[in-house]
């Protein structure tokens, strides 16, 4: 080979690496959110103290640093109605080199602490409880209580994915019997002694005279 022709080679060969070797990157601060919930994004790999349009399941613009990131950009996680988690996608594109993009992969489960709550009916019926939105691998409770006692706590099992979901078949009411006429609460969280400081759910149903 020539020596003019190796020179020319190895010219475009250290032109074309560093395009090859800049890739911008989504990153998120959790692997699960719920509606409405605060979701921090950062992003790297853009032109430096540039503009990145947001795309998808956001809707913004935002400006990076000197070294072409940007950090903690608030976006609000997408409405989500039904009892599965549902996944949406953010994009971010480069506005001085549109072909500088990436995106990322978004989990939104309807609430913290959500289940369908099936209480309304025959309160001895078996039913298919549903939850999202608990601390992944911790298992889930109920706690019956009636005048600010707890009567039962019962265990569905163990909420799994990032979203922190688990089906279960339960008593319409877990630990119910012949329950006394008046107001009963059922407290839904994930520990195993009844605490009214822990995070959770709190549901209630009202029990009438007896036939």
């Amino acid at each position: 080979m020539k020596p003019g022709v190796a020179f020319v080679v190895a010219a475009v060969a250290a032109l074309a690496a560093p395009s090859l070797a800049s890739a911008a990157v989504l990153t998120l601060d959790q692997r699960c959110y719920t509606t409405g919930s605060t979701i921090s994004l950062s992003g790297s790999g853009f032109t430096d103290n540039g503009e990145v349009k947001l795309g998808g399941a956001a809707n913004s613009t935002v400006t990076t640093d000197a070294g072409g990131d940007f950090s903690n950009v608030a976006v609000t996680a997408p409405d989500v109605r039904t009892a599965k988690p549902k996944r949406f996608t953010i994009t971010a594109t480069d506005k001085a080199r549109p072909s500088v993009k990436a995106r990322v992969r978004v989990r939104v489960s309807r609430g913290p602490f959500w289940s369908n709550a099936p209480v309304d009916g025959v309160t001895t019926d078996t039913v298919t409880w549903r939850f999202a939105g608990f601390d992944p691998r911790l298992p889930i409770f109920s706690h019956l209580r009636f005048r600010n006692k707890t009567v039962d706590t019962h265990r569905f099992g163990v909420a799994r994915g990032a979203c922190g979901v688990l089906t279960a078949r339960a008593l319409r009411v877990p630990g119910a019997g012949r329950l006394h006429k008046g107001a009963w609460r059922l407290k839904l969280d994930q520990k195993r002694r009844y605490s009214a400081k822990a995070p959770g759910r709190v549901v209630t149903f009202d029990v009438g005279p007896r036939r």
